[in-house]
């Protein structure tokens, strides 16, 4: 017999539910990267290919002072998207939270600390060393979670249930995909709002089994710390950057 909750309630009854989140957050997220791109058209400024731009057009490795340099203009257009979606998970999506506090809804704006590091990590460690697009490693800038009691990850209906709203928003000109990670103790459904061309910065919705949820936390403690061992390094890249602009 499938796990309840304190309603009463199995996996199976929030299907409707996660598929009406889904959908807000996809209106959403049009709103706002249209809101994003106009004002930034209006700074003169244009977004850039997040597929065909890579991390390592984004960060470059200085051999010889043996330190590393960002694109001034990518990290200023990223930062401001940033603030913009800070203000606006506090003034505008706030209420997700509270509509849907049964399955445990939170949401996060990427801290710039967070993103830098995951840049650096992504040029240094990774072994394509950079050869990745921008949005396969820029994916989560916002990132909302659900936790659902007894959610099954190979659930043929849910996985029917995505691949139908995948096919209307494909219909729409709209890109969504899902993702199973499963990484050591750590088990999710990741699914990844595109937008409608390359030029938006994907949102990201993760979906957690409430029997998982406390391995979840753990591992992604420890994988935020990896990432944390590049924080002193953003300091490092300013000081390169300022000497070299000197």
């Amino acid at each position: 017999m499938p796990p309840f909750d304190e309603f009463g309630y199995t996996a199976r009854d929030y299907y409707g539910t996660i598929e009406e989140i889904i959908h807000i957050i996809k209106k959403h997220f049009l709103e706002v990267t249209y809101v994003w791109i106009e004002s930034l058209q209006n700074e003169g400024s244009n977004p850039y290919n997040l597929k065909k731009k890579q991390v390592s057009h984004i960060v470059s490795i200085m051999e010889s002072y043996d330190q590393y340099q960002f694109n001034h203009n990518f990290v200023d257009i990223l930062n401001g998207y940033n603030e913009y979606l800070t203000f606006l998970t506090i003034y505008d999506l706030d209420y997700l939270e509270d509509n849907y506090s049964q399955l445990d809804l939170r949401m996060r704006v990427k801290e710039p600390q967070s993103y830098v590091s995951k840049l650096l990590h992504y040029r240094i460690n990774k072994n394509e060393l950079g050869k990745i697009p921008l949005n396969k490693c820029l994916n989560d800038l916002l990132g909302l979670r659900l936790i659902v009691p007894g959610f099954d990850y190979n659930c043929p209906e849910f996985r029917g249930l995505f691949e139908s709203i995948q096919n209307r928003f494909k219909d729409e000109g709209f890109r969504v995909k899902l993702n199973h990670q499963c990484v050591g103790d750590y088990e999710a459904i990741h699914i990844y709002f595109d937008g409608e061309n390359n030029t938006h910065f994907p949102w990201e919705l993760q979906i957690w089994s409430k029997e998982k949820a406390k391995g979840n936390y753990d591992s992604h403690a420890l994988h935020k710390q990896a990432y944390t061992e590049w924080a002193g390094s953003y300091k490092d890249i300013q000081t390169s950057e300022r000497k070299g602009g000197e």
